[in-house]
């Protein structure tokens, strides 16, 4: 959730992301057209998100099987690999909004079990995470902050 000085509210994450955009985008990766960009997004915010969170967290749902949620999240895995074995980038032949926005789902995925996925074959994917990850940007926006606690102060980011 993103609440502005003036009491607006933007509660839905790609909201957050195409404000963003709109406001900086000095690498122009917004799209012209973002419904394709949606469309990504609510796959990946689909089924794949519902595996992620159920194999990153199995504690958490009752009856999560790890291991089943992990084959099915690797559905979505697959699809991106296939994408990536053909074009460099998910916005296709330059990076973009769609990859940004994409990436800490993967990494959080592979996270999870490092070990598993580098014997799994996802070398585009592999690849793909590897540039994110080891990027100045990402390094630059990736600061690491105490866990906000109720009755903890709001955390700004500037």
């Amino acid at each position: 959730m993103l609440i502005f000085p003036d009491g607006g509210v933007l509660e839905e994450s790609f909201e957050i992301v195409e404000w963003a955009f709109s406001v900086r985008d000095p690498e122009r990766w917004w799209p012209a057209e973002p419904a394709s960009l949606r469309q990504l997004v609510a796959d990946n915010d689909g089924d794949f998100k519902h595996n992620l969170d159920r194999y990153k967290y199995p504690e958490r749902y009752s009856g999560a099987d790890r291991i089943a949620c992990r084959t099915a999240g690797e559905v979505w895995l697959m699809e991106l690999e296939q994408h990536l074995r053909s074009s460099p980038w998910l916005a296709g032949a330059n990076a973009g909004a769609a990859d940004i926005v994409v990436m800490p789902f993967i990494r959080q995925f592979v996270n999870t079990d490092t070990e598993w996925f580098a014997s799994a074959g996802y070398s585009a994917l592999d690849q793909w995470l590897n540039y994110w990850l080891g990027s100045e940007l990402f390094k630059s926006v990736m600061h690491k902050y105490p866990p906000w606690q109720a009755g903890d102060p709001p955390v700004e980011f500037l």
